[in-house]
């Protein structure tokens, strides 16, 4: 799914429409009908999205959150702020879009990726 329909499907549910969600936000509403259309990516700014979070009474920090902010980086083709401050999700990235790729990682990454994945703490180097 994308920032957008993500957003989108959310304004809806809540009963807020598009004109009056932009004004929430205080964005013009005719580039946030193209941020909703996955014609432009969110813009990296965190007092907007807190924003919007307000807007759709989603709690900071919550999963729903995350799940948002996560898309907004992907809107803009970067790697989401909560990947990139965890030493070791930044470490399995290469075993990712290697096997993303059509690599095949070996048994001992899989293994850490999945430690990783279950929150278990492993010092195992992922290279």
């Amino acid at each position: 799914m994308s920032f957008g329909t993500f957003v989108r499907e959310l304004r809806i549910e809540k009963g807020i429409s598009m004109r009056k969600f932009a004004e929430l936000i205080a964005l013009d509403a005719g580039f946030w009908s193209k941020i909703e259309r996955d014609l432009v990516p969110m813009p990296d700014n965190a007092e907007k999205m807190q924003k919007i979070a307000e807007a759709l009474s989603i709690p900071s920090e919550s999963p729903l959150f995350i799940e948002m902010s996560s898309l907004a980086s992907i809107s803009r083709k970067s790697i989401p702020d909560e990947v990139l401050s965890d030493a070791k999700l930044l470490e399995a990235l290469p075993v990712f879009f290697r096997s993303a790729y059509g690599g095949k990682p070996t048994e001992e990454e899989l293994d850490n990726i999945i430690k990783i994945l279950r929150g278990e703490n492993d010092k195992q180097s992922l290279q």
